[in-house]
């Protein structure tokens, strides 16, 4: 095995310490598509059917959210109800992937709890009309996720921080997943008419506007929620990085962080792929994913930043040899180790 696993240890609670490790570890891809995306790594496993419920309502208000109103989304945002401690895909108005459909979140809601789990599935990503709509690997989902979606869901039933397991410290706490279907990192704002084959294919670019009204949904349900851990895996750790402190404000909470298989190197192209994208970073001087962990970590002593990475992974390389990749992920460990936030 070539594991190269690094920031790896979260606080949890006050004494608990959780050790995430890799399983299946080799030099294989995290995913597929232009900087990367997938679950590769930090224990992730193709599993069956999700076996989840579809649509919203009729069950109980979630993570003690007031039964009457819509806490700190506003008056007229009302908090998400779904049954108790089951997976639930929930339809959020506005919210779209690359082909335009509605898409939503997937909740396992626990009245009992105080924290709050928020994962962002990877999934590569794509810019143009032939890595979006014409090599379908490049990118997941584009052409929509819905409840039928998320009823086949591997990961409710086999993502390791899912489980319904006494070993897993986030077993017993409210749970999102944020399904990626938009092609830009969670990142983009922007709708493109990208050229597919000579015929013109409108893209919606919405993972940070997707993610706004997801967090105002999220504000109202969970009014008093003492903290939150954000997970992203890949393009879902690149999500994890341009939402930080978005999810930080809009939640009024601290905000602990593990990023998998999601390095964020400064590559040619990317100042072109933000612009695509609609990318507007919370830092104005920050132009790679690694200059805004540097930044995310600025905001709160308090929160602990977790990475995981394979010691080469060919698609978040993004074309670099092995001998090239690796210096780069030294000098980022140097540089996590040297930060009093970074774990």
């Amino acid at each position: 095995m070539r594991c190269f696993a690094f920031g790896m240890t979260l606080l949890v609670r006050s004494l608990t310490v959780l050790c995430l490790g890799i399983l299946g570890c080799d030099n294989a891809a995290s995913d597929g598509g232009e900087g990367g995306g997938g679950e590769a790594a930090g224990g992730a496993a193709t599993g069956g059917a999700g076996g989840a419920t579809g649509g919203e309502g009729g069950g109980s208000t979630m993570g003690g959210a007031a039964a009457g109103g819509a806490g700190q989304g506003g008056s007229d945002v009302l908090p998400i109800e779904a049954p108790e401690n089951e997976w639930t895909f929930v339809p959020i108005e506005g919210a779209v992937c690359a082909s335009g459909t509605q898409t939503g979140i997937g909740v396992r809601l626990r009245s009992d709890s105080r924290e709050l789990l928020l994962y962002l599935q990877g999934g590569g990503a794509c810019t143009t009309g032939q890595t979006c709509w014409v090599s379908t690997q490049n990118a997941a989902n584009v052409n929509g996720y819905g409840s039928a979606e998320f009823a086949e869901e591997s990961l409710t039933n086999s993502y390791a921080l899912f489980a319904d397991d006494a070993a897993n410290p986030f077993a017993d706490m409210n749970m999102i997943m944020v399904p990626y279907c938009t092609g830009d990192g969670h990142a983009g704002n922007a709708v493109r008419e990208l050229d597919v084959e000579g015929t013109p294919r409108t893209t919606h670019f919405k993972g940070a506007a997707n993610m706004q009204l997801y967090l105002e949904r999220l504000a109202a349900t969970f009014p008093d929620l003492e903290r939150v851990y954000l997970v992203g895996t890949s393009a879902g750790g690149g999500g994890a990085t341009f939402n930080y402190s978005r999810i930080r404000d809009a939640l009024g909470v601290e905000v602990h962080s593990i990023i998998d298989s999601a390095p964020g190197f400064l590559d040619d192209g990317d100042e072109e792929k933000w612009a695509i994208w609609g990318v507007e970073p919370d830092c104005e001087s920050c132009n790679s994913g690694e200059s805004l962990r540097v930044f995310n970590r600025s905001l709160d002593p308090a929160s602990r930043f977790g990475f995981l990475t394979f010691r080469f992974d060919a698609t978040t390389a993004n074309g670099k040899t092995e001998a090239e990749y690796e210096p780069l992920m030294t000098a980022l460990l140097a540089n996590i180790q040297a930060d009093p936030n970074g774990r």
